[in-house]
Order: structure tokens, then C-alpha cells, then sequence
């Protein structure tokens, strides 16, 4: 009882904990809805190829995010696999950000050639278009903020790392205090013990 608690660091990953599951959710299902819409529209493979890619690639960065929150760490010498799925989870977001980017180009090239082909016709295809372009700019957005993200929590890493001295001060520090409160309780004692023993003398 009374003994301070230990130190701790806290990494900046706060923007991704409390968004990456809730994107993740809203890209799936709005992968799955507008597959539907636009299989049949005349969209290539190679955009659906990138959409499902993005898809993949934008789950599997943000499951190993979230495995690699050491929210509050002390010692940062013993994180052990965290720092690997961070950089897992920032590798996989970059390639999403560039097949986004890709997608994105794929899916206006199809809006053109689709307008068109039906032009004639005094038909839009233009709407199925659009969400596929939303959902991958979505995915763009969201992967480059990962990325931030992740970045941030291996600089911190290696901060800590290249200086290991200053993540164990603050355990050093909270040791000293509990040895000079240890002190003190045991000179009350002996004092207490010494005030007992004059009494003992006086009354006798």
C-alpha cells in the first residue's frame, strides 16, 4: 500500500484504435454492395481485381494495428513482436494506399470507355462508377492515416530503443522513493519501540 506506480509511455495510436475496426466493418460491407452493383456494368476485371485487393490488404493492416497496441508500456526493451506487426501493419498499408491509387485510375478509365459504348443508347452509367471511385478514395484516406500512424509508433520505438536508460529512470526513481519511504517507516518503529521501553521504566 502507498507504493508509487511505475511509468509509463503512452504511443500515439489512439486516431487508429478507436477508427480502424469501424472502417474496416464500413469497407466490407460497402465492398460487398457495390460488387453487386457493378458486376454487371461493364467494369473490368482489373478494377474489381483492385477493389478486392484493397479490400484484403486494408483488414489484414488494420488486424495487425490493432495487435500491435502496447498502449502503455514501460519498457520498451521487452516489446518483443510488437515493433514486427507495426511494420507489418504499415507495409500492408502502403500497398494499399498504391493499389487505391491504382484502383481509383482503373475505375475512371472503365467510366470512360463504358460512357462510351452506351452513349447511343441515351443511357448514365455513371452511378455505379462513383461508388467505386468513393470507396476507394475512402480506402486511400484511410490507408495513408494508418500509415501515419504506424509510423508514429515505430519512431517511438526506436526512440526508446537507441535510448534504453531513459525508459527504465522512471522504475529507478519510483525504487529510491520506496526505499527512502521503507527508511522512514523504520525509524517511526524503532522511535515508537524506544517510547514504550521509557514508560516501561517510568511506571516501574
Amino acid at each position: 500500500i502507498g507504493k508509487p506506480m511505475a511509468r509509463a509511455t503512452k504511443i500515439p495510436v489512439a486516431a487508429e484504435s478507436l477508427t480502424g475496426g469501424f472502417l474496416a466493418a464500413i469497407g466490407i460491407l460497402g465492398t460487398g454492395a457495390i460488387l453487386v452493383l457493378l458486376v454487371p456494368k461493364g467494369i473490368s476485371g482489373t478494377s474489381l481485381g483492385l477493389v478486392c485487393l484493397c479490400l484484403v490488404l486494408g483488414v489484414f493492416s488494420t488486424v495487425c494495428g490493432c495487435l500491435s497496441f502496447p498502449l502503455c508500456r514501460s519498457d520498451y526493451a521487452r516489446l518483443g513482436w510488437y515493433p514486427r506487426l507495426t511494420l507489418a501493419s504499415g507495409l500492408l498499408a502502403t500497398c494499399c494506399f498504391c493499389l487505391s491509387g491504382a484502383g481509383i485510375v482503373a475505375v475512371m478509365f472503365d467510366w470512360v470507355l463504358c460512357d462510351q459504348s452506351i452513349r447511343e443508347l441515351g443511357k448514365d452509367c455513371g452511378f455505379p462508377f462513383i461508388l467505386l471511385g468513393s470507396f476507394l478514395l475512402f480506402e486511400l484516406v484511410f490507408s495513408l492515416v494508418h500509415m501515419a500512424a504506424q509510423l508514429a509508433v515505430l519512431f517511438r520505438i526506436v526512440k526508446h530503443s537507441a535510448c534504453p536508460g531513459e525508459a527504465g529512470a522512471g522504475q529507478e526513481a519510483d525504487k529510491e522513493e520506496d526505499g527512502k519511504e521503507d527508511d522512514g517507516a523504520d525509524l517511526d518503529q524503532d522511535e515508537g519501540e524506544a517510547d514504550e521501553a521509557c514508560s516501561e521504566a517510568g511506571s516501574s
